[in-house]
């Protein structure tokens, strides 16, 4: 499966720790994204519930043996060849009616009611996709999660999406004002 238990309720790629996690913490780079939410999947690992709710903004229903699912691929959206080269996209945190693809290296896909994928943002920009200028890593999200779908091609009755970055960036204070997520978080809730 490509997967590993980091704790009772973290499922990560084998390798996210020791090449990525590690690394980070050994050169002090505290401002990587990627330690911060390997936090935050620690700190909630016992009270799934508080986070699901943190970041669906509601209580939802968990599922039987729910977890964390850290660095993981949503299910294509598109012709496996194109999404290889230019559309896959990973999930910095992602909790809910979610199972692994069998078969697939840390890929998963819907398999209940509801479904939250997080992107985490803390110093770094969201990117533009290299092949469609103008496309958005949060746009490639959003489009990944509205589409993960259950191995029927059935669809979760509600999807979200949300960016964990640190309060500042919504009073666009210092650094943060200057991000193109501010920019893409205002337009999205506006509409």
């Amino acid at each position: 499966m490509g997967l590993k238990e980091v704790s009772a309720n973290i499922l990560h790629p084998a390798p996210y720790v020791k090449r990525q996690i590690k690394p980070v913490i050994g050169n002090n780079t505290m401002s990587a994204e990627i330690v911060w939410t390997y936090l935050v999947a620690r700190k909630y690992q016992n009270d799934l519930s508080e986070l699901a709710g943190k970041l669906c903004g509601q209580e939802e229903t968990l599922p039987p043996n729910t977890k964390i699912w850290l660095e993981v691929y949503l299910s294509p959206t598109r012709i496996w060849e194109e999404e290889r080269k230019s559309w896959r996209t990973r999930a910095d945190l992602a909790i809910g009616c979610i199972e692994p693809i069998a078969g697939k290296e840390a890929e998963i896909r819907s398999n209940g009611d509801w479904i939250c994928i997080a992107e985490s943002k803390w110093f770094d920009d969201v990117h533009q996709n290299s092949r469609f200028p103008g496309i958005y890593q949060l746009s490639q999200l959003i489009e990944h999660a509205i589409l993960l779908h259950n191995r029927n091609g059935d669809f979760p009755r509600r999807i979200y999406v949300t960016l964990i970055t640190p309060k500042y960036f919504k009073d666009q204070l210092g650094k943060f004002s200057e991000r193109n997520y501010w920019k893409k978080y205002r337009d999205y809730t506006k509409d």
